[in-house]
């Protein structure tokens, strides 16, 4: 049985990983000219999801603000874009 960690309830989390989500399915069915752009915004979104996890990972406050941006993720109100 799946026990969700901590993260996973987390409303920025949920928006990066549909904001990832977005970033992929563009990357499929833009026009080629785009491409390079786009593997940008896709490494991008991934990387954002990947601090979110690995920040909620560290237990100290500098750690948490290095990963995340704050030293109390879950309290953060972090404003993805209107998309998601």
């Amino acid at each position: 049985m799946h026990m969700p960690a901590p993260y996973e309830s987390w409303t920025v989390y949920q928006k990066a990983l549909r904001l990832r989500k977005i970033a992929g399915q563009l990357k499929r069915t833009a026009p080629r000219g785009l491409s390079s752009d786009l593997n940008n915004l896709v490494r991008g979104t991934s990387s954002i999801v990947y601090n979110l996890v690995e920040g909620a990972g560290r237990f100290s406050k500098a750690d948490k603000l290095h990963f995340t941006g704050s030293p109390s993720v879950p309290r953060t109100n972090v404003r993805l874009p209107s998309l998601c």
